[in-house]
């Protein structure tokens, strides 16, 4: 089952690349031709590589971070697979720890993915920051040379955004494996129970969060 799926999502994806990615080398090309036209080939060359590297970066840093949240979300999943009763009576199988450890690492891959073609949409701001020069003139309120909110500021603003949608999506992620394994319940007609793992891990994200609001304030 396991190495079905992984199939499938790998032909999946190969076909959601050459879909989305096809148009995309088209325009890559053109490009190129144009700058080497008018001479100034270093500029696409310029651009290419820092969204490549956004690009790899991000994807990298989500799936890490991502793969990692779910592995401790997963280590409350025991090996038999455990049945879910609804209110009607209906029994449902939920899928066992090795069918949603797949699930978990295919979620990541296509979240990252996604992350990484955001990430190529800010190369701008990537090298106004990598490239900052000072203005030389000096913010008489808070200090910073006036470049910071040019250059800087953006930036940063852009790992804030990445940093709270990361603990987000895994907050997300983690939280739906906690309810899957049992280790989370909530409804109408049941008071909140977390098991003290599902409880730490939760709130470390949590706390993760509002420290992103506090520093970015």
């Amino acid at each position: 089952m396991p190495s079905q799926l992984l199939v499938r999502f790998s032909l999946v994806l190969a076909g959601l690349l050459i879909v989305m990615g096809g148009p995309s080398l088209v325009v890559l090309y053109t490009d190129w031709l144009w700058f080497g036209e008018i001479g100034y080939p270093q500029i696409f060359t310029t651009r290419l590589a820092a969204q490549i590297t956004l690009f790899a970066a991000v994807f990298l840093l989500t799936t890490v971070w991502l793969i990692v949240n779910f592995h401790i979300a997963l280590s409350a999943f025991s090996n038999k697979q455990s049945v879910f009763t609804t209110q009607e009576g209906i029994k449902i199988t939920l899928p066992g720890s090795k069918q949603m450890k797949t699930i978990a690492v295919v979620i990541a891959i296509l979240a990252a993915l996604l992350m990484g073609m955001y990430a190529v949409t800010q190369w701008l701001t990537w090298l106004s920051w990598r490239f900052a020069v000072p203005f030389g003139k000096v913010d008489p309120l808070l200090g910073h040379d006036i470049s910071y909110y040019v250059f800087s500021l953006p930036f940063l603003q852009f790992v804030r955004g990445l940093s709270q949608t990361l603990i987000i999506l895994s907050g997300l992620g983690a939280g739906a494996l906690y309810l899957a394994s049992g280790s989370l319940t909530a409804g109408l007609s049941t008071k909140l129970s977390i098991t003290p793992r599902a409880r730490l891990h939760l709130s470390l994200l949590g706390a993760a969060f509002f420290l992103t609001l506090a520093v970015g304030a």
